[in-house]
């Protein structure tokens, strides 16, 4: 049985609480309102505005490297930094 996070399809009040943000702003993340960030990869099913995990996973570690002060909750480094030294990233999938 899939839970929660085995979910590859998010709708956009999944996609905000995996964020933990609003609502609002994940949907200005989508529609490229928000300063230094392009927009999220998207489609409409129906009346429902969805995100692929993979498409937002992408996104967020994008975002993670072109942003300066933001890596490795653990030892501070760049984002990819383990990739050098072989060891598995401290960023979780969402």
């Amino acid at each position: 049985m899939k839970t929660d996070d085995d979910k590859e399809i998010l709708t956009l009040t999944e996609v905000a609480q995996r964020l933990r943000h609003s609502k609002a702003h994940a949907a200005r993340l989508l529609n490229g309102e928000v300063h230094g960030l392009p927009p999220l990869t998207h489609f409409a099913m129906g009346p429902r505005i969805v995100v692929t995990r993979k498409w937002l996973e992408t996104s967020v570690a994008a975002s993670l490297r072109r942003k300066p002060g933001f890596g490795c909750a653990r030892t501070g480094q760049e984002p990819d930094h383990h990739v050098a030294t072989g060891e598995s990233c401290c960023s979780k999938p969402f």
